[in-house]
């Protein structure tokens, strides 16, 4: 499989996902790596995918503790409280360890089966220096170049840039990203880097970098992903690879959509039905779980 075709893959999915909504473009990428990838199924392939956003996940995760413990007086406001009421904290941790263990009990079968989807398409973790070198400092330096671009717009709107201020946007988007519910997160993405820019610039210069940053990022990963995926499956084939995909993706949205629907609502009547019955809220709830 030649990496160019991965790459067009990848590009297709960051390019659709600037202009898309639910991030469908992610979907069509999954369902082009099914159709390109010889054998491949459609559970693996996401598992493969579950794999590679692992250092997103964390990355996330540094970022929201360094905005955490950059704030002046963090820990005077979030752990006063519980210097004061040691009793008290003891045993809400308590509670929230019996919660947290009735939670993975009730997980478990789920867990269960997104392990041997992962052991599947995660087979690189089996090698760690493969997934490092190959997964996740490619990912690294990609984030770094995230990085880079934010600065270079705040510069060209003369906000002063600072590895802070650069952390900020970056915590801000990816609240966005989540939060978002419109194609490309089109108006999310602003109010959130005005948010973000706060005491840092007014929101009239906050506003026209966000706008501008997310018109020419768009307008360039569309080019690129055109440029790549003409260059990867030709111009007649690319387009048919991507129009399929993208068909199959709205489908399998769709379908995943209705069972979501399904489930919650047979969940609902089994529920009703056996407090018809006599039964208590919570012996209904049992039996539900135990598929009777």
């Amino acid at each position: 499989m030649p990496a160019r075709q991965i790459i067009a893959c990848y590009a297709t999915s960051v390019a659709l996902n600037t202009f898309l909504p639910a991030n469908l473009g992610t979907l069509v990428m999954l369902v082009m790596f099914t159709a390109i990838i010889a054998a491949a199924t459609f559970a693996g392939i996401f598992a493969g995918y579950l794999v590679e956003k692992i250092f997103f996940t964390v990355i996330g995760a540094v970022v929201y503790l360094y905005l955490f413990l950059s704030v002046g007086g963090s820990f005077d406001i979030k752990f006063g409280w519980v210097s004061a009421h040691p009793w008290a904290t003891a045993i809400i941790g308590a509670g929230i360890v019996f919660l947290v263990v009735i939670l993975c009990r009730l997980a478990w079968r789920w867990l269960k089966k997104l392990w041997a989807q992962a052991k599947v398409g995660g087979k690189i973790l089996s090698d760690w220096k493969a997934y490092f070198g190959r997964v996740f400092l490619p990912e690294f330096l990609g984030w770094c170049c995230k990085l880079g671009v934010i600065a270079l717009f705040l510069a060209a709107y003369g906000i002063p840039v600072s590895f802070h201020t650069v952390m900020r946007i970056v915590g801000g988007n990816s609240i966005a990203n989540v939060a978002s519910v419109t194609p490309g997160g089109v108006g999310v993405n602003q109010a959130f880097n005005v948010a973000s820019l706060n005491g840092v610039t007014d929101s009239t210069t906050a506003t026209a970098y966000s706008v501008a940053q997310q018109l020419v990022t768009t307008a360039w990963n569309i080019l690129i992903a055109i440029i790549l995926v003409t260059w990867a499956f030709g111009w007649s084939g690319g387009k048919k690879l991507v129009g399929d995909s993208y068909v199959d993706a709205k489908e399998k949205a769709a379908d995943q959509k209705a069972q979501h629907a399904a489930k919650k609502q047979a969940k609902k009547a089994a529920r009703d039905a056996a407090e018809a019955d006599g039964a208590e809220p919570s012996t209904a709830r049992r039996l539900l779980r135990r598929g009777k």
